[in-house]
């Protein structure tokens, strides 16, 4: 549609396909990998400029041999005012039958197949903490899997929770005392979870069960959070207890300020304007 019009193409990669497909095993075929290796290439090809969303997902692109002058990394953004540091004295929590003295661990997202959220079960298990709470609040392809583990362990701390109206995103936000963020071993090079976005302007520490390497690892420890190993449960519920027991009140400032300094709207947006503005003056 850019060619017609003498326009410039810019694309947003948010996850890098087709290695997502085929690090989970839903693309097998070689030869529907080597076709879908040929349309990723062309878009790369096709695009003036091409927005990522960290610096790992800068590196892959660039080594596939995309110029580096086509590459700029923006992260995803929300506006300040949508989600805000608020009580964690919230309706939503009593609806989900939890009281102040509950420590919830937040898990609010999609449930997807790089997810590896099936460590939120196992980890539950291991919990030696009898405040923890873990709370799932979603939706995905792998969320069965979530909730059959669950069963299958006989776990009694996880609840289980749809999606909410945006209205009350701040609200659910704020139920958690931290936010969790999972993803199965090899997928944070090709996955960068939004949630923590979510998380972060809460106020709200981030766990994350996630590759040491990956960028969102970077960005977890980036904002004071806490970093263990991907598809690790033992190392997920120590990080938990261990946080039950803290006083979080320095955590959760350092989550708000990190959300206000990457990922606010005012910020992002300004660089998106600046990179439209730059395409538009080499027309």
């Amino acid at each position: 549609m850019a060619r017609p019009f003498g326009a410039k193409l810019v694309s947003v990669v948010f996850d890098i396909y087709p290695d997502v497909a085929v690090a989970s095993g839903r693309l097998r075929r070689r030869e529907l990998i080597a076709a879908a290796r040929l349309a990723e290439r062309a878009g790369y090809r096709a695009a003036d400029k091409l927005v990522v969303l960290s610096e790992g997902f800068r590196r892959t692109l660039s080594a596939r041999g995309v110029p580096e002058r086509k590459l700029e990394v923006i992260p995803v953004w929300l506006s300040e005012d949508e989600i805000m540091p608020m009580s964690r004295d919230t309706a939503f929590r009593r609806e989900l039958g939890l009281g102040l003295n509950d420590f919830v661990v937040l898990y609010a997202g999609t449930v997807g197949v790089v997810s590896g959220a099936t460590v939120v079960a196992e980890a539950a298990a291991r919990t030696a903490n009898s405040r923890v709470a873990f709370v799932v609040v979603g939706a995905g392809e792998a969320l069965d899997a979530v909730r059959n583990r669950t069963l299958s362990l006989g776990v009694s701390n996880v609840t289980f929770s749809p999606f909410q109206p945006r209205s009350r995103l701040a609200e659910v936000q704020a139920t958690g005392d931290i936010g969790l963020v999972t993803l199965a071993p090899g997928m944070g090079r090709t996955s960068v979870p939004s949630k923590v976005v979510g998380y972060l302007a809460a106020g709200r520490p981030v766990v994350a069960s996630v590759d040491a390497d990956s960028d969102t690892a970077r960005c977890v420890q980036g904002a004071g959070g806490v970093v263990v190993p991907a598809g690790d449960p033992e190392a997920l519920a120590r990080a938990v207890d261990a946080l039950a027991l803290q006083d979080t009140a320095l955590a959760r400032v350092a989550a708000r300020t990190a959300f206000e300094r990457e990922f606010s709207a005012d910020r992002v947006i300004a660089r998106y304007l600046e990179l439209f503005t730059s395409l538009a003056g080499d027309q």
